[in-house]
């Protein structure tokens, strides 16, 4: 029976778990196998207008791409607002196959910085896309950095679904920051 649970451990278990997705593959290794250990470095910057969080994520994209130089990584990124990536998707509504090229560029992105999330208007849609795009790159352990005008609850209360805000605060505890009303320009 001992061979067998080696067995078991070693070889089937190590396969189902690396058909899973990354955050859950992280879960099983740090439990158990202790062996994939990628950090989490995601940010939500939210306040009102004009108070520098744009500028703060801005920075925070050379910083990364300064790591992912000096360790010889890509350091491509894409930076768009919530209303500019859904338009660019609802663009390509006629056209499957160029629609699932975008929503492969977002969801594959070394570093997607999605600004303004939240002042797009939410019909099923919007939220579906960006509930698909979201969830892979959380799931996928993908750095994403957000900016917006509103808390996490209040972007809750606004889409009326807590499904994408609890992944992006999951994602992104530690690195969650406020911007007081201070102008920053």
């Amino acid at each position: 029976m001992e061979n067998r649970e080696k067995y078991w451990i070693e070889e089937k278990a190590e396969k189902i778990i690396d058909s899973f997705p990354v955050r859950i593959k992280q879960f099983f290794y740090e439990k158990s196998l202790t062996r994939l250990e990628h950090p989490v470095t995601s940010y939500y910057g939210f306040g009102e207008a004009r108070t520098g969080k744009t500028i703060s994520v801005c920075w925070r994209i050379l910083e990364w791409s300064r790591n992912q130089f000096i360790n010889r990584l890509s350091t491509d990124f894409i930076l768009t607002s919530s209303y500019h990536l859904l338009e660019e998707i609802r663009d390509t509504q006629n056209n499957p196959e160029l629609k699932a090229l975008i929503v492969k560029k977002y969801k594959k992105a070394r570093l997607l910085v999605i600004d303004d999330l939240g002042a797009e208007k939410m019909t099923d849609w919007a939220f579906m896309c960006l509930y698909d795009i979201i969830d892979h790159r959380y799931s996928d352990l993908m750095t994403t950095f957000y900016t917006s005008n509103f808390s996490l609850q209040e972007l809750s209360e606004k889409i009326g679904d807590n499904r994408i805000t609890s992944r992006i605060a999951h994602d992104c505890k530690g690195n969650i920051v406020h911007f007081d009303e201070t102008p920053f320009v």
